[in-house]
């Protein structure tokens, strides 16, 4: 016979072991890396993590409410401290069927270093910052902010640039610089692995 688990239960296990992943976070980051903030926002992390498991989940409790106020509060601290520290924020954040929470208030924006760049990805759901404006790149408070709801349609020229470099930089791999003739260096660790069969013979069999 099984008993079912109490919601409050379930929300001190999940926050405890986020408490608990968030003090290893803390504590094997590179040393060159921890500052004193750093330890501070990973921290903060870690209740996020709550935060958001509860707002994702079924459990619609008093306790788990109060927790998720707390990490929502706490979200806006750490991301109102680094946000002040940083040149560029890309924010991606979204909930399936909602819009998209606010994470970047304008208090936010005013503390911005002047020419910082925000990239809202959010925007096609609200946005994550209140001040971007869907498909429009704006200046306010001395930070550009960038609104672009169909991002990768501005990228098709690079990738197809980077796609075709790729597959010259192969295919010269392929070839003698002298002669242009078909030459495979099988000692090459590029051609070696993309080898599959040479002279009749299967030189790497794929999953079976």
């Amino acid at each position: 016979m099984t008993g079912t688990i109490d919601p409050t239960v379930i929300n001190l296990v999940v926050f405890v072991l986020a408490v608990f992943v968030g003090y290893h976070v803390i504590w094997n980051v590179t040393p060159a890396l921890h500052t004193p903030l750093m330890s501070v926002t990973n921290a903060i992390s870690s209740v996020i993590i709550v935060g958001a498991i509860l707002a994702a989940g079924p459990y619609e409790t008093d306790f788990g409410s109060i927790l998720g106020a707390v990490a929502v509060g706490l979200a806006a601290v750490n991301v109102h401290e680094r946000a002040k520290a940083a040149d560029i924020v890309i924010t991606t954040a979204l909930i399936p069927g909602r819009p998209a929470p606010v994470l970047l208030k304008e208090e936010t924006v005013r503390a911005m270093k002047p020419g910082s760049v925000v990239v809202d990805m959010a925007i096609e759901q609200g946005g994550n910052c209140p001040l971007t404006e869907r498909d429009r790149i704006v200046v306010k408070h001395g930070v550009k902010l960038v609104g672009i709801s169909n991002l990768p349609a501005l990228v098709a020229a690079d990738a197809s640039a980077l796609y075709a470099r790729n597959l010259l930089n192969f295919l010269n791999l392929l070839v003698d610089p002298k002669t242009g003739e078909l030459k495979l260096d099988r000692s090459d660790e590029i051609i070696a692995a993309s080898l599959v069969c040479i002279n009749g013979e299967v030189v790497k069999k794929g999953p079976t």
